[in-house]
């Protein structure tokens, strides 16, 4: 518990908000500060964590454990993104961005040449069917990712919009985990 006081005071975060706010988000202060203190001895020491974007990937995390039997969440690190791995090189990214108040899930393709891309393009239009909206599917010529997913806009620093969003993310994620999947191991199955 130490550590983390000293955290919020070397961050200038109000001591008796942030109590209260991991009252209100159900997580344990002493459980929050082993893990920050854990990462501050690991790769992240050099990073200054954003608390609140640790706990919402944390929340998050809790979310998958409890409700997605289909893939494991990893250990939520203090990054603009969440990744569970989809296969051989391809992963589902979660992101949120406080800036611009959104959330987003893609599944992201490690595909430079975008042959896995133009083969999980010719399933678009049945794979769309599996959505209550659009799906955004985004080539991005000339990288090496290409993105299928959508976004969600939102106010992400309310701590009250965090179960809805989460909720939302991990939704998606499952979707896109159970249609791609497939897909994509018979890509693999195929063509490799």
């Amino acid at each position: 518990m130490d550590y983390l006081k000293n955290y919020l005071v070397k961050n200038n975060i109000d001591e008796e908000n942030f109590k209260n706010d991991l009252d209100k988000l159900n997580l344990d202060n002493n459980y929050v500060s082993s893990l920050l203190l854990d990462l501050d001895n690991k790769k992240y020491k050099k990073n200054k964590v954003n608390l609140y974007h640790f706990l919402y990937w944390l929340k998050t995390n809790q979310y998958i454990k409890n409700n997605v039997e289909c893939f494991n969440s990893k250990d939520a690190f203090p990054q603009q993104i969440l990744r569970i791995p989809l296969g051989r090189k391809n992963y589902i990214e979660f992101q949120r961005n406080r800036r611009v108040n959104f959330v987003a899930v893609y599944l992201n393709i490690q595909d430079k040449d975008k042959e896995i891309f133009e083969y999980l393009y010719q399933f678009k239009e049945d794979l769309d069917e599996n959505f209550d909206f659009e799906i955004l599917w985004d080539k991005r010529e000339g990288e090496k990712i290409s993105k299928i997913g959508q976004a969600f806009f939102i106010d992400v620093t309310d701590l009250d919009n965090w179960e809805e969003t989460i909720k939302w993310q991990v939704d998606l994620a499952e979707r896109l985990y159970i249609e791609f999947y497939p897909v994509l191991e018979d890509y693999y199955d195929s063509y490799k």
